[in-house]
């Protein structure tokens, strides 16, 4: 009986950390729902040179069956200077054990695997952060590399999900001066350390 009521006591605390884990979650999804802006610090490659992003401004809608993940856009803004003045992109996006986890849908890494050149989605992920109402800073993480940025909430609005991003045959949806329409560039991480 004192064996029963030890492995009871276990469960029942290992069911109590489980639904906390899973309330923060929703706790931290729930607040960055929204619109946020400020310096992410990004870039992107392209045609053997790096350009970075003023700003950015991201919104993440929280899928209604979902309480912990859901789609969004990013789009980050560049000076004059740049062969493209904005680069914008949708995500998907999950809050699991606290870290938030973002899957870009519309730009593509590079790998090669002996005989094939591919490309894949590339996700990042942001842990270390401080989130509240008006507030979202940290450290943002892809490919062995981090960065930290600092952003405000802004607002939300109502864009379109497939207003956003590349549209078949490669044709790009931001606003170019000088690019060339068949090189896609390339997001990166701005200084970003190891």
């Amino acid at each position: 009986m004192k064996k029963l009521i030890s492995i009871l006591t276990v469960l029942l605390i290992g069911l109590g950390t489980i639904s906390l884990s899973s309330c923060d979650d929703e706790m931290t999804a729930y607040t960055l729902e929204g619109t946020w802006e400020g310096d992410m610090r990004i870039g992107y490659y392209y045609s053997g040179r790096e350009y970075y992003a003023s700003h950015t401004v991201l919104e993440f809608l929280t899928d209604p069956l979902s309480n912990t993940s859901g789609r969004g856009y990013w789009v980050d803004y560049y000076d004059e200077f740049s062969p493209y003045s904005s680069f914008y992109s949708r995500i998907d996006w999950l809050v699991d054990n606290g870290t938030i986890y973002i899957r870009f849908n519309d730009d593509y890494d590079y790998y090669y695997d002996d005989y094939y050149w591919g490309t894949f989605n590339y996700d990042i992920f942001i842990s270390d952060y401080r989130l509240t109402d008006n507030h979202f800073s940290g450290k943002i993480y892809y490919d062995n590399k981090y960065e930290s940025f600092n952003l405000v909430h802004t607002s939300s609005p109502h864009w379109g999900y497939n207003d956003w991003g590349w549209r078949a045959f490669g044709t790009y949806y931001g606003t170019r001066s000088t690019a060339d329409s068949t090189e896609k560039p390339v997001r990166i991480l701005r200084h970003a350390a190891k």
